[in-house]
């Protein structure tokens, strides 16, 4: 891919104009990103790489991380990697800081799962947080994982889960999660209030949420003493709490969720490859939800895209080069998005983007 979706509006005239020798000044003149983002786009300049090369190495480094963690799914990795691809194709086509912020994250919990080592992960969380300040709050919630380990989570808390998504789907959360805000680092608290603004409670990824939240309660089982697997299954619960929290604020989930939503799938597959054979039915219609949220997005998304003005979703290919040159391939995605910014961000933030 290249040149894909509607924020290489900011990203590509930033790379353009970065020199070949880092400094922040003008770094944050252009733009004010995060510092790691900045060395890291500054080295891939100094190197002589387009932002075409840039995107690719981001990619690499992305699918990468998942690779590895995909590894420990005892069965049905596929799955898991079409269920990623639905509900996070974003973060990894669009969401260049972001992605490489999951990507660190990702190799964090994989050094510290194979090896135990503690410095190495703790330095990939701190890269993690210079890559996209969203990473901050996750980061805070896994060490709260590591305090909050020995705290039971049976069916019971599973169960409690579904019935608070009921809950939390009539009830606006609003002013009360307003009311956290102020205690966000300050580079947070903009965003995360503009983000809170938007909300819609009846969405078509409820169903799927109560689904994966029964499926988990149903099959889970007591686990072991082994301390890493209770930090483990607090943060997977954690992370459904998240989502049960924030189903309404759709536009700051789907942020957030990037974090965890891997770390989900291989939990829940391999949950789900312990159970008995005879209790398969549950688990089969979680599948069947899955597969049908997969295909009304396939169905859906070209129809919404068509109704907008700027057609950032167009994907660039790299034959294409065949007969554009990158800058005529640049300018034509540029265009789109200049377009999407102009006339279809408020349309989109009204009727859901997922």
């Amino acid at each position: 891919r290249y040149a894909y979706g509607r924020d290489i509006w900011n990203y590509i005239p930033y790379y353009e104009h970065l020199t070949a020798s880092y400094n922040y000044n003008v770094a944050n003149e252009l733009a004010p990103f995060e510092v790691g983002f900045s060395w890291f786009s500054t080295m891939c300049k100094a190197w002589g790489v387009s932002f075409w090369g840039m995107t690719a190495i981001i990619s690499v480094l992305y699918w990468g991380a998942i690779y590895w963690l995909f590894s420990y799914i005892k069965s049905h990795q596929m799955f898991a990697l079409l269920a990623l691809v639905t509900l996070d194709n974003a973060v990894f086509l669009e969401q260049i800081r972001q992605c490489l912020a999951v990507a660190f994250i990702i190799y964090a919990f994989c050094f510290y799962h194979k090896y135990s080592w503690k410095i190495v992960p703790i330095a990939l969380l701190i890269v993690s947080t210079t890559m996209h300040k969203t990473a901050l709050p996750f980061i805070f919630f896994m060490f709260l994982g590591l305090l909050m380990s020995g705290m039971r989570t049976d069916k019971r808390a599973y169960f409690m889960l579904a019935v608070l998504l009921f809950s939390f789907m009539a009830i606006p959360l609003h002013p009360v999660l307003q009311q956290f805000v102020p205690f966000l680092p300050s580079s947070l608290q903009e965003s995360a209030g503009y983000h809170l603004m938007v909300g819609k409670r009846v969405q078509k990824i409820f169903v799927l949420y109560l689904m994966v939240i029964m499926c988990m309660g149903y099959y889970t089982r007591p686990k072991g003493e082994d301390k890493k697997e209770k930090i483990y299954h607090w943060i997977i619960w954690g992370s459904l709490g998240i989502i049960v929290v924030l189903y309404q604020y759709y536009l700051i989930l789907y942020r957030i969720r990037s974090y965890f939503l891997p770390l989900v799938l291989v939990w829940m597959l391999n949950t789900l490859a312990e159970a008995a054979e005879k209790e398969r039915l549950l688990k089969q219609m979680t599948c069947v939800v899955m597969l049908g949220f997969s295909l009304l997005l396939v169905i859906e998304l070209p129809h919404r895209y068509e109704k907008m003005q700027g057609q950032t979703d167009r994907v660039s290919w790299v034959w294409e080069r065949r007969n554009h040159s990158e800058k005529e391939l640049q300018a034509r995605q540029l265009e789109q998005a200049k377009l999407f910014w102009l006339y279809d961000n408020a349309k989109g933030l009204q009727m859901g983007f997922n």
